[in-house]
């Protein structure tokens, strides 16, 4: 039974034990772990505005009925 190789989607580079999968679906090595490193295209922005709405819905009060 052969185990799949990983290779860092940057530099080409064989991966270990220590593969690193983000967000944006690639495997880095060590050294393009990094958001910043790796050029990544993912909103980390509107995905953590998309968290904090579903999160934390909007409260309405009930409204009261006039007598």
């Amino acid at each position: 039974m052969r185990r799949e190789v990983n290779w860092c989607s940057k530099c080409k580079r064989k991966l270990g034990l220590i593969g690193f999968r983000y967000r944006c679906g690639n495997m880095f090595c060590s050294n393009h772990r990094y958001s910043d490193r790796h050029e990544c295209r993912f909103d980390y922005k509107a995905a953590g505005r998309a968290m904090i709405a579903k999160e934390n819905p909007v409260v309405k009060p009930a409204r009261i009925l006039k007598v």
